[in-house]
Formats: structure tokens, sequence, C-alpha cells
């Protein structure tokens, strides 16, 4: 993927940005950099601290935990989007299962634009309550 107008499709596509307005999502776009996957290839394994989060813009991936497959990621998914966060230990192991372009964003550079940005925080975390909730099963409100 080359160019910034194409990082900013494609993180309009990723669940986790989707709150977030045209120009957040072009500021993030100028932070990470792009990168091939070959098919075989860990992009996060089990464990091991989490230093980066991967955009999937092409090809996928198996997740799994514990050797149990546990779903397949593909175009507009993020991977160990958690590491933006917190470097605590990634919670899957995920292998690309075709060659993946990926884009990849780092935590310190993304704490620097939430220092910028403020609103992008605040949109992240309305995200992944919603996501939490889903994967808790609590009641939500459908907006």
């Amino acid at each position: 993927m080359r160019g910034k107008s194409r990082k900013v499709e494609a993180l309009r596509g990723v669940a986790l940005f989707g709150l977030c307005t045209e120009k957040e999502l072009k500021d993030i776009a100028g932070l990470g950099d792009d990168l091939t996957v070959k098919e075989g290839e860990v992009l996060t394994a089990e464990g091991t601290p989490g230093q980066e989060c991967f955009v999937v813009i092409s090809g996928k991936a198996t997740a799994t935990v514990g050797g149990r497959e546990i779903g397949v990621v593909g175009p507009g998914d993020c991977v160990g989007e958690m590491a933006l966060l917190d470097t605590a230990p990634r919670t899957a192991t995920v292998t690309a299962t075709t060659e993946m372009e990926v884009f990849v964003l780092e935590p310190r550079s993304f704490g620097d634009l939430l220092d910028r940005h403020p609103s992008v925080a605040k949109r992240l975390l309305a995200v992944m309550a919603r996501r939490l909730r889903a994967a808790s099963n609590a009641p939500g409100y459908v907006d």
C-alpha cells in the first residue's frame, strides 16, 4: 500500500478507528509503516510482549490460542491493537495463511497522537467498551 490516502481509506474500514474524523484518520495514517508479510510468518506470538499493532490491508491469517484456532483475520481487521495501550503479553498467536499487506502502528507514536488529539482516545475507548461488552455477552444499547 502506498500513499497516505490509501492508508486513510484502509483505516476508515477498521472498526477500531471507525468513529475517527477524517483529520484524525489522516494523522493516524501518517504514523505507521507498510509491511509485506509472507505466508507462514507470525505477526503476534501468544505470551510475548505486545510491541505493535497491525492493520490488515490484504491477505489472511489465523488466530490461535493454546494451539486452537479461534478465528480468521482479513482486510479491515486489527491485530494486536491492545499493544497500542500497553505491552502486556499477547493473548493469541496470529500467523499469515497468505501473503499479507499490513499497516504497522507502534505505541510511542500512537501515544503522541493521543496527546495531540484526546478525542481519538475517547473514540477508541467507546469502540473498545463495545467490544468488551460483546465479548462478555453483556447487555448494551444499539446505536
